[in-house]
C-alpha cells in the first residue's frame, strides 16, 4: 500500500487517540504504537502500481498532513502518526533508497507483511481515480 494510505491511517489513529484520551503525550506514544501496528493489516490490501505518477499522490497526501498539524497546533502527533504508520516501509525500503535506486539498495523483508501477497488486489481503475 502506498505511503499516503498508511499516513493518513496513521494521523487518524493518533489523532483519535488524542481525542479520546485528551493527553498529547498518550497520544503520541499509543497512538504511534497503533499507527505502527496499522501497517501490516493495511498491507492486505494490495495496490496497482501508478509507476512515474505515484509522486503525484503520494507528495499532496503528505504535504497536506503536515500543513494540517501545523494549522492545528499539532504538528508532532501528524508527524509520529505518518512516520510511525510508514515505518515498516522505511525500514525494509531503506528510508526508501530501494524505490530511487533500486540496484544500489536492495529491499530487505524484516517485516510479515512484505514476505506475503496481498489478499485483496486492486486494480489502476481502483487505486486512482478514473480520468473519465
Amino acid at each position: 500500500m502506498y505511503s499516503a494510505v498508511h499516513g493518513a491511517i496513521g494521523v487518524s489513529i493518533v489523532v483519535a487517540t488524542y481525542a479520546l484520551t485528551g493527553n498529547e503525550t498518550i497520544a503520541m506514544a499509543f497512538g504511534g504504537v497503533l499507527a505502527f501496528l496499522s501497517h501490516d493489516p493495511t498491507d492486505r490490501l494490495g495496490e496497482k502500481g501508478l509507476g512515474k505518477d505515484s509522486w503525484k499522490y503520494e507528495l499532496p497526501t503528505f504535504v497536506i498532513a503536515m500543513l494540517g498539524g501545523l494549522f492545528t497546533g499539532h504538528f508532532w502527533m501528524f508527524w509520529i502518526g505518518f512516520t510511525a504508520a510508514n515505518l515498516m516501509d522505511i525500514w525494509d525500503k531503506k528510508m526508501y533508497l530501494s524505490i530511487i535506486f533500486p540496484s544500489k539498495f536492495k529491499s530487505s523483508h524484516d517485516f510479515p507483511c512484505h514476505r506475503r501477497k496481498s489478499d485483496v488486489q486492486f486494480t489502476l481503475k481502483q487505486t486512482r481515480r478514473s480520468k473519465s
